[in-house]
């Protein structure tokens, strides 16, 4: 509809400067005609011959990064000729795998002679998991829109976005019992830690920087680290129920398991990620003593199928528990009645964690 538009409004001009040269025969007439031809027609020919060589893909400037966060969707345009491209139309969606709904866009962008940049859209991603940004097709038209040209593509981003950490900081001194205000209790009381610190020692080359004692550090003006009756011993298990069943129990899940990973290695406790298998037949665990691997777990976890499961579950398999163990289990849904009252932390009222 629009090009015809442009197509009668050309013929309606035309027509008008025709009638004009015929009516007045003048020179200035006759140039204006001649441009009025010939302009056209060069965007046409020069249309034609350069829209094929006009490059685009997509990517994104972090690809793995935290729940809103800044981030951007980064297209990269070159034009290998001398003739501009005034208008392309860019057509991409983003999707993320739990979200049916795809959100669809369109963008213009302007592409000089031999020019080659980066057009950056500025995004925040709302919710955790893998995300895909995928470039379906740009559209290029002459400058009078004449004609227009649609190239296919496939060309796609990928972002991975992590959940957001809680800060449990100023919540380690709280009494045991039920929380119902996002508060860590019990189990991360001071007393409770089977790392309790031995002594305090200078700063010795392959020490943890969760060892160190900051506090006292800057005052010594030196490097001071804690040493721990049970240095860096793996302490906790963490159950896995994997028991989402939309986004956001699934943000809210993902929030307390990162969470929880990052305090407990800053804290100088391994530890690891329990879960069932899809055959229900074993456990499987994850060790884990550092950020770097919480990270990477929780990529893993999000792309793997697991089993959908219970506390009673892992009680069957019989084999999780440790004497010198917290245990600890993570779910969505409501309150096991083996776990009444052992409630550590309630997420958003989506997400709890409960000691076992």
């Amino acid at each position: 509809m629009k090009r015809a538009l442009v197509y009668i409004q050309y013929g309606i001009f035309l027509a008008i400067v025709i009638f004009l040269y015929l009516f007045n025969n003048h020179p200035v007439t006759l140039c204006i005609l001649l441009i009025t031809v010939l302009l056209p027609l060069l965007s046409v020919i020069a249309f034609l011959s350069t829209y094929r060589k006009v490059h685009i893909a997509v990517s994104v400037s972090m690809q793995t990064i935290g729940r809103g966060v800044d981030n951007a969707i980064i297209f990269r345009l070159t034009n290998e000729t001398l003739i501009p491209q005034p208008r392309i139309y860019l057509h991409y969606r983003i999707f993320n795998d739990l979200n049916t709904n795809d959100l669809e866009f369109i963008s213009e962008v302007y592409v000089g002679p031999r020019e080659s940049f980066a057009y950056k859209i500025p995004i925040k991603f709302s919710n955790c998991g893998d995300y895909h940004v995928v470039l379906t097709e740009y559209e290029c038209k002459d400058l009078f829109g004449f004609l227009r040209r649609t190239i296919k593509t496939k060309d796609a981003a990928e972002a991975f976005i992590l959940p957001s950490e809680i800060n449990f900081a100023g919540t380690v001194n709280l009494a045991g019992g039920a929380s119902e205000d996002d508060t860590v209790i019990e189990v991360f009381a001071k007393g409770n830690d089977t790392s309790e610190i031995f002594e305090i020692r200078d700063y010795r080359i392959g020490d943890r920087p969760q060892q160190i004692h900051w506090k006292l550090s800057a005052k010594e003006q030196e490097l001071m680290v804690k040493e721990f009756s049970d240095v860096m011993g793996e302490s906790y298990d963490i159950l896995l129920c994997d028991d989402y069943s939309d986004s956001k129990q699934l943000d809210a899940y993902y929030d307390l398991v990162y969470s929880i990973g990052l305090y407990l290695v800053r804290s100088g406790c391994a530890f690891s990620y329990c879960s069932i298998g899809e055959n229900r037949a074993k456990l499987e665990r994850v060790h884990v003593s550092d950020e770097d691997k919480v990270r990477e777990c929780i990529i893993s976890m999000y792309f793997r199928k697991q089993s959908r499961c219970s506390y009673s579950d892992f009680e069957a398999l019989g084999d999780f528990s440790g004497k010198d163990k917290h245990i600890m289990l993570i779910t969505t849904q409501s309150l096991p009645s083996q776990l009444n009252g052992r409630q550590l932390y309630n997420h958003n009222n989506l997400a709890k964690l409960y000691s076992v």
